[in-house]
C-alpha cells in the first residue's frame, strides 16, 4: 500500500511508491506527476487526469491509457469512471468494467455510494 503524505507548501498530496521501487508520484486535482527518486528534478510522466476519462461512450482510445494510468493514479477519478461503466451497451463500457474490477477495494466506496442512491448524479437528479 502506498504510503500518503503533504508535500510542504505545494498543496499536493504525494503518494510514495506508486507501484515500482524507487517511484514517487504527486498529486492534485488535475495532473499526476510520477518521478524517479534518483531523478527527483526530473519529470518522467505526466498525465492530465481530466483528459482520461471517455469523452464519449465510443471513446475506446481512452481505455488503454486509463489502465496504464493504473491506481492509486485514477483514485481522484474513480467515481467519474465509474459512470462511464453504468450502460453496458456502450462501446467504452465493459473494457472500462474490466479494468476497474482489478482496483477491488478502491471500488467499494464508490459502489456503495451508487448502490446507496448517495452517488453525484442520482443526487443531482433527485433534486431536479
Amino acid at each position: 500500500m502506498a504510503d500518503v503524505a503533504t508535500v510542504e507548501g505545494a498543496g499536493y498530496v504525494g503518494v510514495r511508491d506508486a507501484g515500482k521501487a524507487g517511484m514517487h508520484a504527486i498529486i492534485d486535482s488535475n495532473l499526476l506527476v510520477f518521478f524517479d527518486e534518483a531523478l527527483m528534478q526530473k519529470a518522467s510522466c505526466m498525465i492530465d487526469l481530466q483528459s482520461l476519462p471517455p469523452r464519449d461512450k465510443y471513446d475506446l482510445d481512452s481505455i488503454p491509457l486509463i489502465v496504464k494510468a493504473g491506481y492509486p493514479a485514477v483514485a481522484p477519478i474513480l467515481d467519474e469512471l465509474l459512470d462511464w461503466t453504468a450502460d453496458s451497451n456502450w462501446p467504452a463500457a465493459s473494457p472500462l468494467a474490466d479494468f476497474l474490477v482489478t482496483l477491488g477495494p478502491p471500488l467499494i466506496d464508490p459502489i456503495s455510494q451508487v448502490l446507496q442512491g448517495t452517488d453525484g448524479l442520482k443526487s443531482g437528479i433527485a433534486s431536479i
